[in-house]
């Protein structure tokens, strides 16, 4: 056997990953800092606006229930009002009809 023989076999190629060794590194080093931001956000960034945030919220709901309780109060003195003038017509009216003998 010659060395030309062995020329002519086909030689076996080299199967590709789909990624590649610095693709993988890189989604490995972008991976990492997400969860370094996440981690982050959640013991840094949240506790303190946590705070200030249920403050307000607290706040907020001690207002509105102020408020609430300032529309019941205005809608009874309407209806009332509305009520009163209803009464004061109606009085009018009888006294402006005619009377019949």
């Amino acid at each position: 056997m010659s060395d030309d023989e062995f020329e002519d076999v086909p030689r076996k190629k080299k199967k590709k990953g789909i990624l590649s060794v610095k693709q993988i590194v890189l989604l490995l080093a972008v991976l990492a800092i997400f969860v370094a931001g996440a981690v982050f956000q959640h013991y840094y960034v949240e506790p303190v606006i946590g705070e200030g945030l249920s403050e307000k919220v607290d706040q907020c709901f001690s207002q509105k229930g102020v408020l609430d309780e300032r529309f019941v109060a205005c809608s009874t003195s309407l209806n009332d009002v509305n009520n009163l003038a209803r009464a004061c017509e109606f009085q009018l009216d009888q006294c402006l009809e005619p009377i019949i003998p």
